[in-house]
């Protein structure tokens, strides 16, 4: 799925050594899956599995990187649940938690609900210690389905809600990256089912740094 958006807020820490290239590599591995899946695609699942898919790219980072599911905060009783995601890469880490939603496109009632389900997800950073990373990320993946066209209109879409989603998240926190489906698979899975009236167009990622250590 090549990056068809990719912007990463001034105040974000660990730009360079984690989130450039951990987002880049999220990108190659929903494109992975989405050529050896057959049929299926990451869109079309709900937020556990999208915790793997990131978890998974910062794996194949290397030796210098790894990452945690649902891992404990401490080994008290935990009333308030586990973390989705920890994630290291060299020096940096991350205390993630996240959603998930889907839109058909780049209207204002669509940015907003984006915007909901990630504020969500910060309410839920904002409770967490922060003795178990350097910053604490909230996390909306988004599945990106696009109105029925033709094949050109259709990527013309995808490029609208890329800047969209440029335009409504561009706090100096946070973190849009637009993964889109290959022109190939996309094709393809319209043949597949032709009475959809929007089809898959690929994943979007958006963030926010709810706190972070010096």
């Amino acid at each position: 799925m090549p990056v068809t958006g990719l912007s990463i807020g001034e105040k974000i820490l660990g730009t360079q050594e984690l989130w450039r290239p951990l987002l880049l590599e999220w990108s190659i591995v929903l494109d992975q899956f989405a050529l050896v899946s057959g049929s299926d695609l990451a869109q079309w699942h709900a937020e556990r599995p999208n915790i793997g898919f990131l978890a998974a790219a910062a794996w194949r980072l290397g030796r210098k990187a790894c990452a945690v599911e649902e891992y404990r905060e401490d080994w008290k009783p935990n009333v308030r649940g586990r973390p989705d995601l920890w994630i290291r890469v060299g020096d940096q880490d991350v205390c993630v938690e996240a959603k998930r939603h889907s839109i058909r496109g780049a209207s204002a009632s669509d940015m907003e609900k984006a915007r909901i389900k990630l504020e969500a997800a910060a309410g839920q950073v904002r409770k967490r210690g922060r003795r178990q990373a350097r910053q604490g990320m909230a996390i909306c993946f988004l599945g990106i389905r696009v109105e029925r066209s033709r094949p050109n209109r259709e990527v013309e879409q995808i490029d609208e809600i890329t800047r969209q989603l440029m335009r409504t998240f561009s706090n100096p926190k946070n973190i849009v990256c637009v993964s889109q489906l290959q022109d190939e698979i996309r094709l393809e899975r319209r043949k597949k089912r032709p009475i959809l009236a929007f089809v898959p167009a690929g994943m979007a990622l958006v963030g926010k740094q709810v706190w972070a250590k010096p």
